[in-house]
């Protein structure tokens, strides 16, 4: 790996100080590219069998290494990093228990080498995914190291770190999930000075693979921290790489072996023709009710095609066993609901879905996000917590003196507000305003508990779901005045008796 040389008087430095601490365990947390590569390497070289950590919580009983510094020692060592040397990457646990999945230094560099001879990359590497994942490890640390071009170290978590640094002839690792807010950036032009995008991790959205081809050539990749790399697809769909060979095995699902890969069995079920794969949803998202199997994919595919429907996530509530779709609304959506309320929404997604799916799909949530972790996953708590979670006002800060606050708040259809009130004019009810009031007089010192009583309260205008509300509280004469405004008129204005 030509890449290697430039850091080889620190790897042996490293060398020199974990050889004289006689280790056993290994773990490792490094977010700089350049200092995780010292690190890790040097406990390849010793056989170390280190624990690639996907955040900073190493386990008791092992030595951490989480500070290059730490692990530098001013004598260095010669060492060689065997083929056969082994260490270890933990999945994120989203669909059961994480497992502990065993690498070794020969599967890597002969992906990377793989990687370099089918396809063609840039003259330095970017990135807006962690290398401590087997997609970043594999693109950001063992490719670029083959190719022996530079990387930027920094992990390029926001759109705004992108657009900072020199894209020209770059290739950009990156995931689905952070691609969308790079896409929604208004600077998203400079994309086109890239060589090229490569993303996994998640489901590329048709559409979002669309205004990508516009602008710059993408990879995307199919693969699993399992198997390493499966396939590519440059828009006309998953091909297999040349040195992959796939087969399906009795359930319908994709096997996989490679030079990097022991044969494995995958849980994504699948369609082959040739080189060609067509996913169809994993098997472990695949139901059978009333005698129809039902893939969650496949459901989630077609929620997020409506018109009112910017992201969705499905699965099968616990408490009901029945399926459940997280629903994030796009703007039409968020139009409609204003319109006719959250039944209008819902009403329309489920006649748009029945036709497929008859019943099936029950209950739809909407919800202002749905928090995936970096591969574009959800683990199945957060699922249920989200589907009993009641979203509230968050409130901005735009004032604050010693007797009067100013605060903002979006009136988004995902509060919980609108749930049961108000059927066809969706409105955040009056009592929700005064209890916000309440809430807000802390800021003021105003113990809730202590006022006396609220008089001359006045409703005079409508709080509804897409208005950004503006709450103001003052301190006068003993009494606490506010008024509730959504931005063209006020909504709701009165005082307080505070003593």
């Amino acid at each position: 790996m030509i890449g290697l040389a430039k850091y080889k008087s620190k790897i042996s430095r490293a060398v020199k100080f974990l050889s004289e601490k006689n280790l056993k365990n290994v773990q490792i947390y490094i977010e700089d590219s350049n200092d995780f590569i010292v690190a890790f390497f040097a406990a390849l070289a010793l056989d170390l069998k280190p624990l690639v950590l996907s955040v900073n919580s190493p386990d008791d009983g092992a030595f951490f290494v989480g500070d290059l510094d730490s692990i530098l020692s001013d004598e260095s060592m010669e060492f060689k990093i065997k083929d056969e040397a082994k260490f270890y990457l933990k999945t994120s646990g989203s669909s059961g228990e994480a497992k502990l999945i065993e690498k070794s230094f020969l599967q890597m560099k002969t992906e990377a080498l793989s990687l370099a001879k089918s396809l063609k990359f840039g003259d330095s590497f970017l990135a807006s995914v962690s290398h401590q994942h087997m997609f970043g490890l594999t693109f950001k640390i063992f490719l670029p190291l083959t190719l022996g071009v530079s990387i930027e170290p920094k992990f390029l978590n926001y759109p705004e770190f992108i657009y900072e640094k020199e894209l020209k002839n770059s290739t950009l690792i990156s995931s689905p999930t952070l691609l969308k807010a790079i896409l929604q950036n208004p600077k998203k032009e400079r994309l086109s000075e890239l060589k090229n995008i490569v993303c996994a991790g998640a489901r590329l959205d048709e559409n979002m693979a669309k205004e990508l081809k516009k602008l710059v050539p993408y990879i995307n990749i199919y693969g699993s921290t399992e198997t390493g790399v499966v396939a590519h697809d440059n828009g006309g769909g998953f091909v297999k790489f040349n040195d992959v060979n796939i087969s399906l095995n009795e359930q319908g699902c994709l096997v996989v072996k490679s030079a990097w890969c022991d044969e494995f069995a995958t849980s994504d079920t699948a369609n082959i023709s040739g080189g060609k794969i067509e996913l169809l949803g994993r098997f472990d998202r695949i139901l059978k009710i009333n005698e129809k199997r039902i893939s969650l994919d496949a459901v989630e595919n077609l929620i997020r095609s409506h018109e009112f429907v910017d992201e969705c996530f499905c699965g099968v509530s616990d408490e009901n066993r029945r399926i459940s779709a997280l629903i994030v609304l796009s703007e039409n959506g968020k139009i409609k609901f204003r319109n006719d309320g959250k039944k209008g929404v819902c009403d329309a997604i489920k006649f748009y879905v029945k036709g497929e799916y008859q019943n099936n799909v029950k209950y739809f949530k909407i919800v202002s996000k749905i928090p995936k972790n970096p591969q574009g996953k959800i683990k199945k708590e957060e699922f249920e917590a989200l589907l009993k979670y009641n979203e509230t006002f968050e409130f901005d800060e735009i004032f604050k003196s010693e007797d009067k606050v100013v605060f903002k708040a979006d009136v988004t259809p995902s509060l919980f507000y609108f749930d049961g009130h108000f059927i066809d004019f969706p409105l955040v009810p009056g009592f929700i305003e005064l209890e916000c009031v309440q809430k807000l007089a802390k800021n003021l010192n105003i113990d809730i508990q202590n006022i006396k009583k609220i008089e001359a309260v006045k409703f005079s205008g409508f709080l509804r779901p897409n208005d950004v509300a503006t709450f103001e509280l003052y301190i006068k004469n003993e009494k606490l005045y506010f008024s509730v405004s959504n931005g063209e008129k006020i909504c709701a204005s009165g005082r307080i008796c505070i003593n």
